[in-house]
């Protein structure tokens, strides 16, 4: 969510937002209460050639080629030649592809040589080979789901959908991002059976009533209530590095509920709410804290997004990294409106997707500005509600 501040986000098949106005994002009515401010395939080809010739030659060679979906195959081709010396000695080799990844394409790779005896020889080679395949999105090498920066991805955001039956995705969507808590494994289940990736949005920077573990946050956690979402409070996130964090041990548990649901990644919510607490928090206290969420995420094999954030893409957390590398693509919200939205173009230079929503009543989407970043955009209402609820809205780039 935004917050009003000086400084205030965006597979298939990839941080405070600032401006000096005050900027608010979506959360969920009700109960709910959320609110998101929220290859190189050288085929193996390996091939001999008879050669025919005084002396003898090995001679190899390699090709390299990339696929259009992830992972890489290399290969060799080799050819072997003994004999007596004639004018001329040619040789003929075979190969054959193997290699792993998913994606398309073809490799060659070309043998050439010489023997010399008591006359001179020439022999060359050729092997070919090819590996084929189909991809419906991409992953990294750990396997996780990845969306990428290359074409336009149609996807939805429901999080305040009122129950399973309110989350409709729009026909030819690839993604959509619902709620964690409140949407079932058979509902997951169902938009994977329509050919969906599925993001689970969680609050992880704030404290909310009305959750079903909101009992378990200490009031000592909470450090100020969020001006626009009253009944939700921004978190000291320092908790996570202590021994015994508490903080940590809740939002373990709800990263767990979103892998056990069978989400493809999580939509961490308030990974900038040092914004509003300057006096307590440093930018660097987030930083860190977000390289926390996105370690704890990847930990269980699912990717995440940074959520916000835009002058928080380059900052190196306490491992050593900057949060572009660590997270696994963008979701932001109101950069046209805030004039941010280059501010995540690290993530387009990484191969990774970037997402935005605008909310502003009179505002029309800068789609060329759009499609010139990569950027996938949305216009949607301010809950963010199921396509099968009162107030739905949604907007999208030709």
């Amino acid at each position: 969510m935004k917050t009003a501040s000086p400084c205030l986000l965006a597979i298939l098949l990839a941080a405070c937002n600032s401006n000096t106005s005050s900027s608010q994002g979506p959360g969920t009515t009700g109960a709910d209460a959320a609110a998101p401010a929220d290859a190189a395939q050288a085929d193996r080809a390996p091939g001999t050639d008879g050669l025919t010739g005084n002396g003898s030659t090995t001679v190899t060679a390699s090709g390299t080629h990339t696929t259009s979906g992830p992972g890489t195959s290399t290969g060799s081709a080799s050819s072997t030649g003994t004999g007596t010396a004639t004018p001329l000695a040619t040789g003929t080799g075979t190969g054959s592809d193997s290699g792993s990844g998913t994606g398309s394409g073809t490799g060659t790779g070309t043998d050439t040589g010489s023997a010399t005896g008591s006359g001179t020889g020439t022999g060359s080679g050729t092997a070919t080979g090819s590996k084929t395949g189909t991809s419906t999105g991409s992953s990294t090498a750990s396997g996780r789901w990845q969306p990428g920066s290359a074409g336009t991805i149609n996807w939805d955001w429901q999080i305040g959908a009122s129950a399973d039956a309110a989350i409709i995705p729009p026909t030819g969507s690839q993604m959509i991002d619902v709620d964690g808590f409140n949407v079932s494994a058979a509902k997951v289940a169902a938009l994977h059976a329509a050919g969906l990736k599925v993001v689970c949005y969680l609050d992880v920077g704030s404290y909310e009533t009305g959750r079903p573990d909101s009992a378990d946050y200490p009031a000592a956690l909470r450090l100020s209530e969020d001006p626009d979402w009253p009944g939700e409070w921004f978190l000291d996130t320092r908790d996570v590095f202590k021994a015994g964090s508490v903080l940590a041990g809740i939002l373990n548990k709800r990263f767990q509920m979103c892998a056990d649901k069978g989400f493809d990644a999580v939509e961490p919510d308030n990974l900038d709410n040092w914004d509003a607490n300057r006096s307590i928090l440093t930018e660097q206290d987030q930083v860190d804290f977000d390289g926390w969420v996105a370690d704890a995420v990847h930990a269980l094999g699912i990717s995440v997004a940074l959520k916000n954030c835009p002058e928080l893409v380059t900052r190196v957390d306490r491992t050593g990294q900057r949060l572009v590398d660590k997270f696994d693509f963008e979701l932001d919200e109101q950069c046209q409106e805030y004039s941010e939205c280059g501010s995540f173009t690290e993530f387009t230079k990484s191969g990774k997707a970037i997402f935005d929503v605008e909310y502003k009543a009179n505002l029309t989407l800068n789609c060329s500005q759009f499609a010139s970043l990569s950027i996938n955009a949305l216009k949607k209402d301010l809950d963010l509600v199921g396509a099968g609820d009162s107030g739905y809205l949604r907007q999208t780039c030709p």
